[in-house]
């Protein structure tokens, strides 16, 4: 497990690894996602990519708050920016199932099971 403390405008680039949920305890966090197709490791702070950038609109996005647990399926690009000052925790794990390669079909066909 990872344990997270950030202020606001700090974050982590764009990169990607395997799945893992993200616990926040505390605070506010901007994600930024890219599908697969697109990942990419920047090693730029995530503030300094947006205002170079006019935003990163073509990004997905969603905002995390204290109590919320977020997922990041294995391969998805994503960075974050801490909206205010951060407490929390990640844990990356790989999913051995080989059902669960193609994520996409994986959650549709668990979702009508």
């Amino acid at each position: 497990a990872q344990f997270t403390l950030g202020s606001t405008l700090m974050g982590s680039p764009m990169h990607h690894h395997i799945n893992a949920v993200n616990s926040l305890m505390h605070g506010r966090k901007l994600w930024l996602f890219q599908p697969p197709s697109e990942q990419e490791f920047r090693r730029t702070p995530m503030y300094e990519d947006m205002t170079r950038e006019g935003g990163l609109q073509s990004m997905l996005r969603c905002v995390q708050g204290a109590g919320d647990l977020l997922f990041v399926p294995s391969g998805w690009g994503h960075g974050v920016l801490c909206l205010s000052d951060c407490i929390g925790v990640a844990q990356e794990f790989d999913l051995l199932e080989p059902e669960f390669d193609d994520y996409e079909d994986s959650f549709l066909r668990l979702s009508h099971a």
